[in-house]
């Protein structure tokens, strides 16, 4: 499918979320603010597993005036469970077939070293001399690159971003410009 963008319509679908329960993607967006729709890799890959703490850690800073964050990985409830050691505060989508990524249009490389740049290079550098973050189980598409979408409370995109490389995502403090 074609990439997407602002104006164009998020897709609602039957969505498993990382608690095991079958919900709507309508049902998962913020009824007074905006939802940040932010699809990594699978809970496995260390750059994920840095990504989903780091939004744990900054939940309140990120949900700050009634907006909401919806992470989606090509992971299952069991793998997430098994290798995640903290509570998660927000939803994750557990879509371990890549359904929502391939209507969205979100791309996989076709060789890893494409997936690669400075900012992933800066990521791995801090995650090997920083954190005790160590890859996990391998699921779903491994040169999957990441996406993030911005929606309001009708699933209308309001900001699309399609990422050029694997370490492409948003920190926890990007989200209070993609909000505004």
């Amino acid at each position: 499918m074609a990439k997407l963008s602002a104006g164009d319509m998020f897709p609602d679908a039957r969505v498993l979320t990382h608690s095991g329960e079958e919900r709507s993607v309508r049902e998962l967006v913020s009824k007074s603010g905006k939802t940040a729709f932010v699809f990594l890799r699978y809970y496995g890959c260390s750059l994920s597993q840095y990504d989903v703490e780091a939004y744990a850690n900054n939940y309140e800073l990120i949900t700050s005036g009634g907006n909401s964050l919806v992470v989606v990985l090509q992971s299952t409830p069991e793998s997430i469970k098994k290798q995640c050691p903290f509570d998660i505060p927000f939803d994750i989508i557990c879509d371990e077939k890549a359904v929502l990524y391939k209507q969205l249009g979100i791309e996989a490389v076709s060789d890893m070293k494409d997936a690669f740049g400075k900012l992933t290079e800066f990521k791995i550098k801090y995650l090997r001399s920083a954190t005790d973050i160590k890859h996990g189980d391998y699921e779903g598409i491994e040169e999957q690159l990441p996406a993030c979408f911005i929606v309001d409370s009708g699933l209308k995109i309001l900001k699309a971003h399609y990422a050029a490389e694997i370490g492409d995502v948003p920190s926890p403090e990007d989200f209070q410009g993609l909000f505004a």
